[in-house]
């Protein structure tokens, strides 16, 4: 949070950026996990209807969404530590 100082200049107040920070870690991962469902959801629904490569490419995203929220979640692990 952002708040005006009694020189005229702004300061941050940390325990409102700390807060801040952790919801959007949060969103991040909820997105995340949005993202892997419909990629598995996708996956299931199209296999068998669509090329090897297209199915594969939905495989990458798939992992992809994976290794990043696995990467947030340890972020956010690393976080509650310190």
């Amino acid at each position: 949070m952002v708040k005006q100082g009694t020189t005229g200049l702004l300061t941050v107040c940390p325990l409102q950026t700390g807060l801040m920070e952790k919801a959007a870690m949060q969103t991040e991962q909820d997105m995340l996990r949005a993202e892997i469902e419909f990629w598995r959801d996708m996956i299931k629904r199209r296999r068998g209807t669509v090329s090897e490569q297209a199915t594969e490419r939905m495989r990458n995203a798939y992992e992809l969404a994976e290794r990043k929220l696995l990467t947030a979640q340890a972020a956010s692990h690393i976080g509650k530590r310190q």
